[in-house]
């Protein structure tokens, strides 16, 4: 069984990596990019929104801003968007 901070992490991995597919499969769409691009950009800007996410938390009463979440939410995002970019690139091969 994770402890609070175990399952915290997960959550926050979990979370950016929905969030990392979903921006990897958009932008391929919106800007025709290939998907070795649209993964970087998206685990790039997702992992950005995690910054940014974190920041703001530093302002929140009773919240604090934590590397080992922003990393949580970095890794996530580029997992998700690598095994995006890895689907993609075995059906665009498989045609």
């Amino acid at each position: 069984m994770p402890t609070p901070g175990q399952l915290d992490k997960l959550l926050h991995l979990g979370a950016f990596a929905v969030l990392g597919g979903a921006a990897t499969i958009g932008l391929r769409r919106a800007l025709t990019l290939r998907p070795g691009a649209a993964a970087a950009l998206g685990a790039l800007c997702s992992a950005a929104f995690g910054a940014l996410d974190e920041w703001h938390q530093s302002f929140v009463p009773g919240r604090d801003a934590s590397l080992g979440d922003l990393l949580a939410d970095a890794l996530g995002a580029a997992l998700a968007a690598a095994a995006i970019a890895a689907l993609l690139t075995r059906e665009r091969t498989a045609a």
